[in-house]
Formats: structure tokens, C-alpha cells, sequence
């Protein structure tokens, strides 16, 4: 089962989601939350896990995006490391960005591998 128009545009939607963020940003996380969804949600037949998986990666989306603002701050760096940790995204930290965007950017490509491979051992 694939995940409908209205059950993404209820994740895209939510203003929390985005907040905080630039434009580019924006577009980054609802490419990276649309694909990361329809990827998830491909082939299952329970409407009850489907939904399970959209709020997960809501969830993600939100910490991914968390992280990122902390991270954007050369002065919040710590902070970053230590949610990124508690959302075990630390892997997708980098050992130093000159910019931001470059760090978004790399992160969600990574992130999408991690999905990927972790959808197939499932």
C-alpha cells in the first residue's frame, strides 16, 4: 500500500515541521520525508503499520530538523552532537561543515541509504 496524497500532506503540512528553516532547507526535508515515507510504506498491506510508519517518519523529519538547526550554530555544535545521538542520527554528523546546506544535504542522501538498507533486512 502506498501512502496517499492526504496522509503525506498531513506530515507536510504541520508548520513545526519546517520551522525555523530556510526555503532550501524546506525543500531538502520534504524531499528526503516524501521519498523516506513512500519507500517505508511500499508494499505494506496493514493500514494500522502504514500510518505506524508515517508517524515514524514525521518523527525523524523533526529531529532531523532539530539537529540541523543546532548544528547551523557553530556555538550549539554540542547540543547537535548530543540529540543527534539520542535520535541515533550521529553517524550522519560531520567532522567539520563550512556550510550548512552542504552538511543538509549530504545527511539526507545518507540518511536515505540508512533507510534503504534497513527496509531490506525488515
Amino acid at each position: 500500500m502506498a501512502a496517499t496524497r492526504g496522509q503525506l500532506a498531513r506530515i507536510l503540512d504541520d508548520p513545526a515541521l519546517f520551522n525555523g528553516l530556510e526555503e532550501p532547507e524546506a525543500k531538502l526535508l520534504v524531499g528526503w520525508l516524501s521519498d523516506w515515507v513512500e519507500k517505508a510504506v511500499d508494499g505494506e498491506s496493514d493500514s494500522v503499520q502504514v500510518e505506524r510508519l508515517i508517524q515514524k517518519g514525521w518523527e525523524r523529519g523533526r529531529a532531523i530538523r532539530k539537529v540541523f538547526l543546532l548544528w547551523a550554530n557553530p556555538e550549539s555544535r554540542k547540543n547537535a552532537i548530543q540529540l543527534a545521538a539520542t535520535e541515533k542520527l550521529i553517524e550522519f554528523l560531520p567532522a567539520s561543515v563550512q556550510d550548512p546546506i552542504s552538511w543538509w544535504e549530504i545527511t539526507l542522501e545518507n540518511l536515505g541509504k540508512g533507510m534503504e538498507a534497513r527496509l531490506v533486512k525488515n
